[in-house]
């Protein structure tokens, strides 16, 4: 059996309240955020995101990801941690309460 160490932290959806000024951004698609999203966060789409990180993202700052059920954050945080972005997944947005 192989063991794979996360090389990124997670926090409950929830918490992202409890944050001061956090980047916050929701990477499901824009239709998807048509049924409403987290006060704060920048949509910026999974594809895009992972096709040009450099774009969006600063080494040197944190990002909490989110999307509809939580996989898709938990995705792309393993690729963008594997190229040394500091990322938290947060889950999905079906559990965040307003």
């Amino acid at each position: 059996m192989f063991l794979f160490k996360k090389n990124y932290e997670t926090i409950d959806i929830n918490e992202l309240k409890n944050l001061d000024a956090p980047n916050i951004i929701d990477i499901r698609t824009k239709e998807e955020c048509s049924i409403g999203k987290i006060k704060g966060s920048k949509n910026i789409e999974m594809n895009d995101l992972l096709s040009n990180p450099k774009k969006y993202l600063n080494n040197d700052e944190k990002y909490y990801l989110y999307c509809a059920t939580g996989a898709r954050s938990k995705m792309t945080c393993v690729k963008l941690a594997s190229l040394g972005y500091k990322v938290i997944d947060s889950g999905g947005y079906f559990k965040y309460k307003k």
